[in-house]
């Protein structure tokens, strides 16, 4: 309520309307000035109009856009909403269809750690000290192992 009174007052007309959130609030930053930009609602005019910049800064923001829409709308998005991620931040990165696919390899992995002489537990025990091969030399006949990538 506070902020639709600000951007009503006349005196304030001149002022940018400037989103901004990290991580989950990145995520909401995205959403809000989209749905700012694109939905329908009866305060629209206040927020998004001719006299009025409107920008949006998300940092760090999780996946929550379907890619097609992005796509699509690119061109126009990127006049009003910037996003800023670190290079191996995974956050931004994850999808719902990520996240089953690590969790079916891990599980892969386990049952073939399970059947081999050092069991699944060999996994968390060296996970710090583990080298990049240390699972294949463990596994060296596994199905699922990928040797090419090493």
């Amino acid at each position: 309520q506070a902020v639709l009174q600000f951007v009503q007052n006349a005196d304030y007309k001149a002022y940018d309307v400037v989103i901004c959130g990290h991580s989950l609030g990145g995520g909401t930053t995205v959403l809000l000035s989209l749905f700012m930009k694109y939905g329908s609602y009866e305060n629209k005019q206040y927020f998004v109009n001719e006299q009025r910049g409107f920008k949006a800064y998300a940092i760090a923001p999780p996946a929550c856009v379907d890619r097609t829409f992005a796509r699509q709308k690119q061109e126009e998005i990127k006049e009003f909403l910037t996003c800023v991620i670190y290079g191996h931040d995974m956050i931004p990165r994850l999808s719902a269809h990520a996240l089953l696919t690590a969790r079916a390899s891990m599980h892969i992995l386990l049952d073939e750690l399970d059947k081999s002489d050092h069991g699944p537990w060999f996994v968390y025990r060296k996970a710090m000290s583990m080298r990049k091969n240390t699972i294949l030399e463990v596994l060296p006949n596994c199905k699922y192992c990928n040797k090419a990538d090493g």
